[in-house]
C-alpha cells in the first residue's frame, strides 16, 4: 500500500507539535519532583516498573506491531484482528496481574525491595489500565491519527503536573509517583476508548490468533531482549550498589531520554508506519530512511555532543544539586544515545518492518549478555565507573543493531546521506569550542546558556559553508515560512 506523502508530513507535523509540548510539560514536572524526592524513592519506582514492564511484554505480546505492521484485505478484516488482540491482551493482563499479586512479596525480594509487595501489588494495576490502551494506540497509528494521539499524550502527560507534585509536596513519598502514573494511564485508557471510531467487538477466534501468532512470536522475543537491555542494569545496580545509585541511574537515562525524544518520539513512530506501508518496495523503502536519517541527524547529532559538553549545566537545571553525582552519566549517555538514533533505532525499525524482529532479538542480546557481565565484574566499583562501562557496552547495539539490517532489509553503507559526515564535523568544532568557552569563562547556569547560544551558531554557520547541508537548512527554514504565512492568511 502506497503512503501518501501528505499522509506522512502530517502525522510528522503532529507528532512534533505533540512532543514539543510534552517535553515542555515533562521537564517541568521532572525538575519538580527531583528537588521533592530523594534519588531512594525514584529507584524503588525502577524495580516495580521493572516488574511491570515485563509482565506487559506478555500481555501486549507484539499485538501492537502486528496491527500497525500487517496489510489487512478490508475494515472487516481489520476489525476481526484488532477485537482478537484486544481480548488477548485483556484475559493476558488479568492473569499477570494475579500472579504478581500472589507473588508480590518474593518479586519485591527479587528486585532488591524488600518490603514493598504491597506497593508492587498496587502499581501493577497498571497492567490492567493498559491492557484497554495498547490496541487503540496501535488503530490510531495504523491510520495515521497522530493529531488525536496528540492531544491524549499532552493530556496524560499533564496528570503529573496536577497530580503527582501536589501529591509529592504532601507526603513526600514514593507514593506520589505510583499514584500520578495510575492515573495518568485510567485517563488515557478511558479517552483512548470513547474517542476512537474503532469499536471492540465481542468475537473471538483462535484462527486468528494462530495466524498472529508467527509474527507476535517474533515480535516479543524482541521485546524481550530490548527489556533485558533495559533492565538487566536495574537488577544488578539494585542488588550491588542499592536503591540511591539505582535511583541516579534510572533518572539520568530518563532525563536524557526525554530530551532526545522531542527528535525521536515525533518521527519513529511515523518512520515505523511508513516502512510498514512500503516494506515490498525497496527503493521507497530505502529513499525513507535515508530521508529520516538526514532529518534527525541535522539535530540529533550535534544534541549528543552538546549533552556531553554541558552535562553540569543539564543535570543542575533539569534534576538539581542533590544530582550532581549523575552529571557523567549525563553526558556519557545523552552523547551515545544521540548517536545511534540514526543507526540503532532506524535500524532496528527497519528490521521490524520487514517482519524480520528476530535479527532484533540477536542483537539485543548480545547487549543484555555483554551488559550483564560488565556490570557484574564492576558491582563494587565506583558510579562513575559504572558510567564509562556502560556507555562503552552500549556502542555494540549500534553497530550490530545496523549491521543485521544491511542485511535485511537491503541497506547499504554508501547509501547513507552524505551529510551525516558534514554534521559531524560541525557538531565536534562546536563541541570544542563549547568546552574551551567554558574553561574560559566557567561554567555558572548563565556562563553556560551563553556558550550553548554561541555553539549553536558555530554549527550552523559552519554548515551553511557547504553547499549540500546550506540547501538542506534554507530548504527547512522556506517551508517553516510558507507554513507560517499559510496560518497567518
Amino acid at each position: 500500500m502506497k503512503v501518501e506523502t501528505k499522509q506522512v508530513t502530517s502525522a510528522v507535523k503532529w507528532s512534533l507539535i505533540t512532543e514539543v509540548i510534552v517535553k515542555l510539560i515533562s521537564p517541568i514536572t521532572n525538575m519538580i519532583l527531583a528537588r521533592l524526592l530523594v534519588p531512594e524513592a525514584f529507584g524503588i519506582i525502577a524495580s516495580i516498573t521493572m516488574i511491570t514492564t515485563f509482565a506487559d511484554m506478555f500481555t501486549d505480546a507484539g499485538f501492537q506491531k502486528y496491527i500497525v505492521q500487517h496489510q489487512f484485505s478490508d475494515h472487516d478484516d481489520q476489525d476481526r484482528y484488532v477485537s482478537v488482540a484486544f481480548w488477548s491482551n485483556f484475559v493476558l493482563s488479568c492473569f499477570l496481574y494475579l500472579v504478581i499479586f500472589f507473588t508480590a512479596d518474593k518479586l519485591a525480594v527479587l528486585s532488591g525491595i524488600a518490603g514493598y509487595g504491597n506497593v508492587i501489588r498496587i502499581y501493577s494495576v497498571i497492567l490492567l489500565l493498559t491492557s484497554f490502551s495498547s490496541i487503540q494506540y496501535a488503530v490510531y497509528k495504523k491510520k495515521f491519527q497522530y493529531k488525536k494521539l496528540g492531544i491524549i499524550r499532552v493530556t496524560v502527560k499533564l496528570i503529573p503536573l496536577v497530580v503527582t507534585v501536589p501529591l509529592t509536596l504532601w507526603t513526600r513519598s514514593f507514593w506520589a509517583l505510583v499514584i500520578g502514573n495510575l492515573t495518568g494511564e485510567a485517563v488515557a485508557a478511558v479517552v483512548l476508548m470513547l474517542w476512537s471510531d474503532q469499536r471492540i467487538k465481542f468475537f473471538y477466534s483462535f484462527s486468528d490468533l494462530k495466524k498472529m501468532f508467527s509474527f507476535c512470536g517474533g515480535s516479543m522475543l524482541e521485546t524481550i531482549s530490548s527489556w533485558l537491555v533495559s533492565n538487566v542494569s536495574v537488577l544488578i545496580i539494585g542488588q550491588y550498589l542499592g536503591s540511591y545509585y539505582l535511583g541516579l541511574y534510572k533518572t539520568s537515562i530518563t532525563t536524557v531520554n526525554q530530551v532526545i525524544s522531542i527528535i525521536t518520539a515525533s518521527t519513529m513512530s511515523v518512520l515505523f508506519a511508513t516502512l510498514s506501508q512500503e516494506q515490498d518496495d525497496d527503493s521507497a523503502f530505502r529513499k525513507t530512511i535515508a530521508t529520516f536519517q538526514r532529518s534527525m541527524g541535522l539535530f540529533t547529532v550535534p544534541l549528543g555532543v552538546g549533552i556531553l559538553v554541558f552535562r553540569k549545566f543539564i543535570t543542575l537545571v533539569l534534576l538539581g544539586g542533590q544530582w550532581s553525582e549523575a552529571a557523567i552519566f549525563v553526558g556519557l549517555w545523552g552523547f551515545v544515545m544521540c548517536e545511534s538514533v540514526i543507526f540503532a533505532d532506524i535500524g532496528s525499525y527497519s528490521m521490524v518492518a520487514k517482519g524480520r524482529p528476530v535479527f532484533v532479538f540477536m542483537s539485543n542480546m548480545i547487549q543484555a549478555v555483554l551488559l550483564s557481565i560488565v556490570l557484574y565484574a564492576i558491582r563494587d566499583r565506583s558510579f562513575v565507573v559504572l558510567a564509562f562501562s556502560s556507555f562503552i557496552v552500549r556502542w555494540q547495539l549500534t553497530a550490530t543493531h545496523y549491521g543485521l539490517a544491511t542485511k535485511v532489509s537491503g541497506l547499504k553503507m554508501k547509501d547513507l546521506p552524505k551529510e551525516l559526515g558534514i554534521y559531524l564535523f560541525a557538531a565536534v568544532i562546536m563541541g570544542v569550542s563549547g568546552w574551551l568557552l567554558l574553561s574560559i569563562i566557567g561554567n555558572s547556569i548563565l556562563e553556560s546558556l551563553v556558550a550553548i547560544i554561541v555553539c549553536v551558531i558555530i554549527y550552523f554557520v559552519i554548515l551553511l559553508a557547504f553547499k549540500r547541508t546550506r540547501e538542506q537548512i534554507l530548504g527547512l527554514v522556506g517551508t517553516l515560512k510558507s507554513k507560517l504565512n499559510r496560518s497567518q492568511a
